[in-house]
């Protein structure tokens, strides 16, 4: 059987890695191709689900041994050869040095820094070193990794989003990627490798986009796995722990809440990863081969998405695409400072229509009591105490709207500008699909304000309102947003 379909390049060596070093099972009517989203995805051919009656789903089972993760890194850490200390020291020196530059030491960012230290050594061609049967797995799969193209922002000029956290500076997790990017910390790793742990005896091995490439192809194919504890293993009542892994294969399938067909789950008696079709949902959808989709996230955040795997999502049925705005801070000298972190950013909910355009826009509120409350004390000068709640409302809802107004002109305006940028060859404006999205929520935004309140006498300020149902979805919503930091007390990037 062939899993890599052969319109794509290499697809002979693909299948060999994976048949003899992933050791990959799966079900003859799954393959790798070309997906319309971009990239590669997994398909199905529905000609291959079984007939009988009590069949689990399975289309693809990667061995726990072919997963890449902490466990599976310190593994091959300790099978390194006894005599050979300094391919252990240089691994050791790779993790300190790199996770020193971390604010938060993460999964993420441990497996990063594992995986550049072994991406030198395969160069170097020391991995060798290592005897774990896991370490050629891991070489060959980092070669896959560096080859794999994320549209991100870690690809965009880094002046395009100074500007961008200049002129919005409310956004942390666009700052977070502009530290990084602006303050050199590949570049210093990469350096550091180069220059102090390997003496300048490999010049070149190893470049500050490489270091980026890395950092962007783990963290948009990492997933969270459950593993049985060990001492509960097998048992339909074990206990789970839940990790960061990088599970080859299984991360050739796209994400889509609408289009949701398949799950991955383990194998309690010896945590395989598995990959498990809805034979249901996959019957539905038109034709015989069809785009196996799971998803990413049940809730998904604008941001967070274009930041993590480089696009936004667009959903019709499933719970809309998030956005969260930087809002509050235009309120900051009304708020006292325990109340600054009491109501984070505005969170607006979008939809989309079947051609991808946005079709509706809402606030969303986890309490509406408390934002109203707040109101009143950010309006005392106009008297919003003695109003009604739906008074407090409409003037809640009017405000929001004229301060998109004032938004979208900003965004235009960084939006002209950005066209105007001649970049650097590699060099992308992935900021501007954030941009552009923002434009149109906000101008969709105020066409729903209109068409609600245009009648005096039949305003329906509820109507651009979205309120979470119980304490679990508002917890899901509160989950989502970005910290607060208000625009005065922002300290700016220097460009």
């Amino acid at each position: 059987m062939r899993l890599f379909h052969t319109s794509i390049a290499n697809s002979q060596q693909l299948n060999n890695w994976a048949e003899d070093e992933v050791r990959a099972t799966f079900s003859p009517g799954l393959s790798v191709r070309n997906s319309a989203l971009g990239g590669y995805g997994l398909f199905f051919d529905s000609h291959h689900i079984p007939k009988q009656q009590n069949w689990n789903g399975e289309i693809l089972r990667i061995p726990a041994g072919s997963v890449l993760s902490l466990e599976t890194c310190r593994a091959i850490m300790r099978s390194c050869k006894q005599e050979k200390t300094q391919t252990l020291t240089f691994i050791q020196q790779c993790l300190k040095s790199y996770c020193s530059e971390a604010h938060v030491v993460s999964e993420s960012y441990i497996l990063v820094a594992y995986c550049v230290a072994f991406l030198v050594l395969g160069r170097l061609g020391t991995l060798s070193d290592l005897q774990s049967p896991s370490a050629r797995f891991v070489g060959q799969y980092l070669d896959i990794l560096m080859e794999t193209k994320v549209h991100n922002l870690n690809n965009d000029d880094v002046n395009l989003l100074l500007a961008y956290v200049s002129e919005f500076p409310g956004n942390t997790l666009v700052q977070e990627v502009v530290r990084r990017l602006h303050n050199g910390a590949s570049s210093r790793f990469a350096g550091l490798i180069d220059e102090k742990l390997l003496e300048n005896k490999h010049p070149g091995i190893l470049s500050a986009n490489e270091v980026i490439q890395i950092e962007t192809a783990i963290r948009s194919r990492e997933l969270e796995i459950p593993d049985v504890c060990s001492s509960t293993k097998g048992g339909q009542g074990a206990d789970f722990s839940i990790s960061i892994k990088m599970v080859p294969i299984l991360d050739f399938a796209n994400h889509n809440n609408d289009l949701v067909n398949a799950y991955y789950d383990i194998d309690r008696s010896n945590n395989d990863v598995l990959l498990k079709l809805d034979p249901e949902s996959f019957k539905r959808q038109a034709g015989q081969v069809h785009e196996v989709f799971i998803s990413y996230s049940p809730v998904e955040e604008a941001t967070r998405f274009l930041v993590t795997y480089g696009f936004i999502p667009r959903n019709l049925d499933s719970t809309p695409t998030f956005v969260d705005v930087p809002f509050w801070g235009h309120f900051a000298d009304h708020k006292t400072e325990n109340e600054r972190w009491k109501v984070p950013n505005m969170l607006f909910a979008v939809r989309s229509g079947v051609d991808g355009r946005i079709d509706d826009v809402r606030i969303c509120l986890t309490d509406k009591k408390e934002v109203l409350r707040l109101m009143r004390r950010m309006m005392e000068k106009d008297d919003v105490t003695r109003n009604s709640e739906q008074e407090t409302l409409s003037q809640f809802v009017t405000v929001v709207r004229n301060w998109l107004g004032e938004y979208t002109e900003r965004l235009k305006r960084y939006k002209t500008w950005a066209d105007t940028q001649k970049l650097e060859d590699g060099k992308s404006k992935n900021i501007c699909e954030l941009v552009e999205f923002g434009i149109v929520m906000a101008e969709k935004f105020a066409a729903r304000y209109q068409e609600e309140t245009r009648v005096e006498k039949q305003r329906n300020y509820s109507a651009l309102i979205l309120a979470a149902r119980d304490d679990h979805e508002a917890n899901e919503w509160d989950s989502l947003r970005l910290i607060p930091d208000y625009n005065e007390e922002e300290e700016h990037i220097e460009g």
